[in-house]
């Protein structure tokens, strides 16, 4: 309840900066109902894409890569973090709280589940016997 209080009023906050479509759009992926939700149901996502905010979009050219980034951080190197805020890059790093397996050879013995998606996929690749 608070949460959608919340964003209500932001909503209403940054309604006078965003365009209609915008508004619209972010409406629309805010309703509480799941069955009213923007991009739910048959269409899915195809929903959302032609929604009027993402009119200038080329989706086939956007998904092909053919469309070129608008921003391109700068950065140093295949390591560089200097586009993250210091509060996280300079954290001592600590290790997990869960501890190390000692035998890891025997930690998924017997273990044969694969998900059905991968076993499809398995069957269409195997060479025909």
């Amino acid at each position: 309840m608070a949460i959608a209080r919340h964003s209500r009023s932001a909503l209403n906050c940054a309604a006078a900066f965003l365009s209609r479509n915008a508004q619209n759009l972010l409406k629309g992926l805010l309703v509480r109902d799941v069955e009213k939700r923007l991009g739910h149901g048959p269409e899915g996502s195809k929903a959302v894409m032609g929604h009027p905010f993402f009119s200038c979009i080329n989706w086939d050219k956007l998904q092909k890569r053919e469309i070129p980034s608008p921003f391109k951080p700068s950065t140093q190197g295949l390591n560089s973090v200097e586009n993250f805020d210091k509060m996280w890059t300079e954290q001592s790093p600590t290790d997990s709280p869960a501890g190390t397996p000692t035998n890891l050879e025997s930690m998924f013995h017997g273990y044969s589940y694969c998900t059905p998606h991968m076993l499809a996929n398995y069957k269409q690749r195997s060479p025909s016997q």
